[in-house]
């Protein structure tokens, strides 16, 4: 099996991108909570571990004080979390509030359609 990322929009692996370190999912209960809270609430998906299961996280999703200083390879110190999400969900305005929730879209994907009525469906609800 591929080692690869797990962020779901993320292409990164270890046959894709030989030279982007991938971090294995911390074991412990509660780090591997952390992690996974923090991949759901930033790429707006759900993503959900198993117990036991491998899975990593390539080093685009952490920032360069993630890692321990004076190193030859990459080290991430035990209290990293994985906090960049570069091209999470789109910026949607709501039309009726004007409120503009942010985020960026991936290059790879295409923008979101509005949400608008459609007059079979709004008689059954």
């Amino acid at each position: 099996m591929v080692r690869k990322c797990v962020v779901w929009y993320c292409a990164s692996s270890a046959t894709k991108t030989p030279g982007v370190p991938l971090h294995l999912i911390p074991k412990s209960v509660e780090r591997r909570k952390i992690w996974v809270d923090a991949i759901s609430k930033n790429t707006g998906r759900e993503f959900c571990l198993k117990e036991n299961a491998l899975a990593y996280v390539c080093e685009k999703h952490f920032l360069t004080d993630d890692y321990k200083s004076g190193c030859l390879v990459k080290v991430l110190l035990p209290s990293a979390v994985p906090s960049v999400f570069p091209g999470g969900l789109p910026t949607l305005t709501l039309p009726d509030t004007h409120e503009t929730l942010t985020a960026t879209l991936p290059s790879n994907k295409l923008p979101l359609s509005p949400i608008v009525s459609c007059p079979e469906t709004d008689d059954l609800m």
